[in-house]
């Protein structure tokens, strides 16, 4: 009888370890087990921490705000238009959706309606000096100095740059090391002006922020393939679209 209970304990720990083994193959590189958020439309995106932050690791693609409202896409639009909240998918093509996500004014990021999933925000201009300053001086720069901005390789998606050529830039495939080594997954989404022209999709990377600079512009996060800095500055519009990475609460 004795005999028989060591063995049902010997089988309850083989199995044990199996179900540790189990889990432990289901972590990502960095031994966290990999995580997803989702947004009120039902879309699933990845997310990565980065030091004490948690970002999502895609652009936003949602078309309704958290209360259930459409974000409006303006058809047409004029210069003289105050505030527009509107999304666009880049070219008016829904098929970039998947890779880039879609385009927003700050006016439709900032309503109080909400843009982000429930628990996640719009990343302020001191939460994105928090992320460069991270990358910096934890050895993220492409040539591996913690000091200066060369940053954005760390950030950039391996794919869907355009190929420039400029040493340690987003669009090369030169310091392989350090292509996306955040998994960040940086994609160049381009931008909409208000004069409904569509450019930069594979060359420049904008991100908005919560915060102002002043009642004209906004902070923004911003690469472009042919620089390796990581640009936060607050030279673009508010009516203009651009791409949007939400922040965990």
């Amino acid at each position: 009888m004795k005999k028989k209970n060591r063995l049902n304990i010997c089988l309850l720990i083989l199995v044990g370890l199996i179900f540790v083994f189990i889990s432990g193959c289901k972590k990502d590189g960095s031994g966290q087990e990999p995580d997803t958020v989702t947004d009120v439309d039902g879309n699933v995106y990845h997310t990565v921490t980065i030091g004490a932050q948690v970002w999502m690791a895609e652009n936003l693609k949602v078309t309704h705000y958290n209360n259930g409202d459409v974000i409006g896409n303006g058809a047409s639009s004029t210069s003289h238009e105050t505030v527009r909240k509107c999304q666009w998918a880049y070219d008016n093509d829904e098929s970039n959706v998947e890779i880039y996500g879609r385009l927003y004014t700050w006016h439709a990021v900032t309503d109080s309606r909400c843009i982000c999933p429930a628990g996640w925000h719009m990343p302020t201009v001191e939460e994105m000096n928090t992320l460069r300053e991270y990358l910096i001086t934890n050895g993220y720069n492409y040539d591996g100095t913690t000091s200066g901005n060369k940053c954005a390789k760390a950030l950039a998606s391996e794919s869907n740059w355009d190929l420039i050529g400029n040493e340690g830039t987003p669009g090369n495939t030169d310091c392989p090391e350090k292509r996306n080594i955040t998994g960040f997954n940086g994609l160049p989404g381009g931008g909409k002006d208000v004069a409904d022209l569509f450019s930069g999709k594979g060359h420049s990377a904008v991100w908005w922020s919560s915060s102002q600079y002043n009642s004209d512009f906004p902070w923004t996060m911003c690469m472009c393939s042919s620089l390796p800095t990581l640009y936060i500055g607050p030279q673009l519009p508010k009516n203009f679209g651009y791409s949007v990475r939400c922040i965990k609460d």
